[in-house]
């Protein structure tokens, strides 16, 4: 499904406003054959009154089909970002299709975004796939919109144009920092970016303190990596009367809340309980296993994939889909000493 596609000038309007065939038209953008200079002029000032944007996805034979899906991911991956790709796999292949994964920093500059154009109008994909924080990427989305490329945002953390596949992040958060209150915790921290997911989960962390009348202990940002997210904890861990329990924003810092109790020689739970989100296979290896939300990758995946390849078929079906979440209780969290 393309965004903005009812709104999107076509070559007939060109035709229609400039008041030539459709052969012209063609002719007249593409640089091929024969146009008057009348007509040139005529099609070209159509072309830039109506915004024409020429679609380079419909450049093969008409109706032909790539059978092929991009994903586009920043150059920092993450494990949830893998396990997503893994079950993107397994639906494509099920429909004949093939999954191709491309990056590009979500920080990226003009060069950046006239590279990843460059290669997506030579792969030339049924559909993009377009996973955090790039689906938050202004200029991304601009970008897919002037190629006319159909995309599906997955986790986006703000509304925008087109299909969009995510889950209930602020009521995850809200649940699993109720699951800590429940345990007797009063001085909770959240450690977590300050945009994105994080953001949506740093909602839901307050909406379950404003409800029984608590304050955050406090709210730590932190760079990406497993290092910038230890020495975060641990400078935190650091300070007087410091927090009982944490609610990081995803497993990987929760896993450098572990380690660097660890290393300040804290006991989890009894000293420091913790959770995360994403239950990524690490969580439950971890000592002690950590408490996590769970996300039905697969189900997610797959409607992910079926936007792309059997797009709704009316203007009134929905341009999104929000999952639930399953909160998994592990050895992480346990009432304050």
């Amino acid at each position: 499904m393309r965004a903005k596609a009812a709104d999107r000038a076509t070559i007939k309007d060109v035709a229609t406003r400039a008041g030539v065939s459709l052969m012209t038209v063609s002719r007249v953008l593409n640089r091929t054959g024969y146009a008057s200079d009348e007509a040139r002029e005529r099609v070209e000032a159509a072309a830039t009154a109506l915004g024409y944007r020429p679609n380079v996805f419909a450049r093969a034979l008409p109706g032909a089909r790539s059978f092929l899906v991009a994903t586009l991911i920043d150059d920092t991956a993450s494990a949830a970002t893998a396990e997503l790709q893994r079950c993107m796999i397994e639906h494509c292949r099920e429909a004949g299709y093939h999954l191709v994964v491309d990056s590009t920093p979500a920080d990226g500059d003009d060069d950046a975004l006239r590279a990843i154009a460059a290669r997506l109008a030579a792969l030339r994909p049924d559909g993009v796939i377009v996973c955090p924080p790039l689906c938050d990427s202004p200029e991304i989305l601009a970008l897919l919109e002037q190629l006319g490329a159909p995309f599906v945002r997955f986790s986006p953390s703000r509304m925008g144009e087109g299909p969009r596949v995510g889950a209930d992040e602020i009521g995850a958060a809200r649940a699993i920092t109720d699951h800590i209150l429940a345990a007797g915790h009063r001085r909770v921290a959240f450690v977590g970016a300050t945009d994105g997911l994080s953001a949506l989960r740093l909602e839901g962390f307050h909406s379950a303190l404003d409800a029984r009348g608590l304050a955050p202990a406090a709210i730590t940002s932190t760079a990406k990596g497993f290092a910038a997210a230890r020495q975060c904890v641990w400078t935190l861990m650091e300070t007087p009367n410091r927090p009982t329990a944490l609610v990081a924003a995803t497993d990987e810092i929760a896993l450098a809340a572990l380690d660097a109790a660890r290393g300040l020689g804290l006991k989890v739970p009894t000293d420091l309980s913790m959770a995360g989100f994403g239950d990524s296979d690490a969580a439950s290896m971890s000592f002690p296993p950590l408490t996590s939300i769970r996300y039905s990758m697969t189900a997610m995946a797959a409607a992910t994939i079926g936007f792309l390849i059997n797009p709704p078929k009316t203007a009134y079906a929905p341009l999104g889909r929000t999952f639930g979440f399953e909160l998994v209780s592990r050895s992480t969290v346990a009432p304050p000493i």
